[in-house]
């Protein structure tokens, strides 16, 4: 587990986590990566999950933090789109931030601090299908009960990608010069 890593989170009251070591970035992406990533999830209100989650990024060394942001729900007017879950995105987007300003404080003279990094889910579940993870990415999380964390190795994907095809971007996340 030593060594430096990259964090994405799947935000919900169910949260779900998936995490890589940072030398990913300059390596393949392709059915070894199944190897590599590694995957949670929390529970908790929005407060104990960051609580929770600012301990991990400690402990895995984390210098990039990819978390899904989501405010599609505002757009929508139908009666019942809106449950008890709904503000999480955002408010765990919120917590998030703050926890990151609050571990770049602490790190203070460290030779890194931490990137937070906010994407939409529909770039994520359109990328990178069940039926992709699995057979390119060798991710196999089936079922209901591991959604939180398949939606996170997607998100973790959609960042190491994004840092391949723009070295400005990959410089930018890992605070390289």
């Amino acid at each position: 587990m030593g060594g430096q890593h990259i964090l994405a989170v799947d935000p919900g009251g169910t949260s779900g986590l998936a995490w890589c070591p940072v030398e990913v970035v300059e390596g393949s992406l392709d059915e070894r990566f199944g190897n590599v990533v590694e995957t949670g999830d929390i529970v908790g209100s929005v407060p104990e999950q960051a609580w929770k989650i600012s301990k991990g990024i400690f402990r895995l060394d984390v210098v990039a933090l990819a978390c899904e942001s989501s405010d599609h729900f505002l757009l929508r007017r139908r009666e019942g789109t809106l449950r008890k879950d709904s503000l999480i995105p955002i408010k765990m987007e919120g917590a998030l931030g703050a926890v990151c300003y609050a571990v770049n404080q602490q790190r203070g003279t460290y030779k890194h601090g931490l990137s937070f990094t906010t994407q939409t889910p529909a770039n994520a579940k359109t990328t990178y299908t069940d039926k992709r993870l699995k057979l390119v990415y060798g991710v196999n999380l089936p079922g209901t009960k591991l959604r939180h964390q398949r939606d996170a190795v997607r998100h973790l994907l959609l960042l190491l990608t994004r840092m391949r095809a723009s070295p400005q971007f990959k410089a930018a996340v890992l605070g390289e010069q």
